[in-house]
């Protein structure tokens, strides 16, 4: 926090765009751990139940809106670890 103060505060910060890469390389960082098997996520990638269906109890991408709106700065978009597993999974059924 005192790194986003010293450089002109959280809002200008947001606007240029400095805290969505922030965010965006932590997740990225994430996912790699989570595809490496270094995090784990119980049913999606330890104990998983390979014989349930999934087509009709799951939602991909929750966090996208179906009419994005016009904003002043890129927003930050929630993003599910588990959403490529899944999505290889859902194919596979």
């Amino acid at each position: 926090f005192k790194e986003i103060e010293e450089q002109s505060g959280f809002l200008k910060q947001l606007e240029k765009g400095v805290i969505q890469q922030k965010i965006a390389e932590t997740a990225e960082k994430e996912q790699q751990l989570f595809d490496s098997g270094t995090i784990t996520l119980v049913g999606i990638n330890r104990f998983e139940h390979k014989d349930e269906i999934m087509k009709d109890q799951l939602e991909l991408y929750p966090f996208l809106k179906k009419n994005p709106r016009k904003t002043l700065f890129p927003p930050i978009i929630p993003r599910r670890l588990a959403e490529k597993v899944e999505q290889e999974r859902l194919d596979n059924e």
